[in-house]
């Protein structure tokens, strides 16, 4: 019995398959030319892959397999209109719920400031307004939120009367 294959001393098949599976660099090294592989075919930033979406990504497919072992990518992504449509709503509801934040706030004590940035992406070649609500909570604790970026018509001047225009228009709608 002390010869025999599994027997004291040996390794048993399973010890013998763990042995067989990449070490944690190695899975972290292939995962690392996945990145550049995605950053360089889709052109994106590198900076993408330390972002807390991505990780979130990742972390989700990690646990995917984990839970129904290996599937087909193309089984699980989505397509991108599912993922635009899905965000649009998303966007609303967010919308609503700081809509109905600002009005309190204004409401009760006027504790709401606006500011506004403007950038341009030299890439592209295209102008953003940014809107940004400054307000204080309940607890009287200082909270900023991204209302909209939106982007400006190249068409027009970057004139006062303008911009003044596309930021009412964007502070109607909320």
């Amino acid at each position: 019995m002390v010869r025999h294959k599994c027997g004291p001393g040996k390794p048993s098949q399973a010890s013998r398959a763990a042995s067989d599976q990449p070490r944690p660099l190695q899975v972290k090294s292939k995962f690392v030319d996945y990145c550049v592989d995605f950053c360089c075919t889709d052109l994106c930033p590198f900076d993408i892959v330390s972002g807390e979406g991505f990780t979130k990504v990742a972390q989700g497919l990690i646990n995917i397999g984990a839970r129904y072992g290996s599937v087909d990518a193309n089984g699980v992504l989505p397509h991108r209109q599912t993922v635009c449509d899905r965000a649009k709503k998303q966007a609303m509801v967010e919308k609503e719920a700081l809509s109905e934040v600002l009005k309190s706030a204004v409401h009760d004590s006027g504790r709401v400031a606006i500011t506004t940035d403007m950038w341009t992406d030299d890439f592209n070649r295209r102008s953003y307004t940014v809107l940004t609500c400054h307000y204080i909570t309940e607890d009287w604790k200082l909270a900023s939120r991204v209302m909209c970026t939106v982007e400006f018509d190249c068409t027009l001047p970057k004139t006062a009367i303008n911009i003044h225009k596309q930021i009412n228009e964007q502070l109607c709608s909320y």
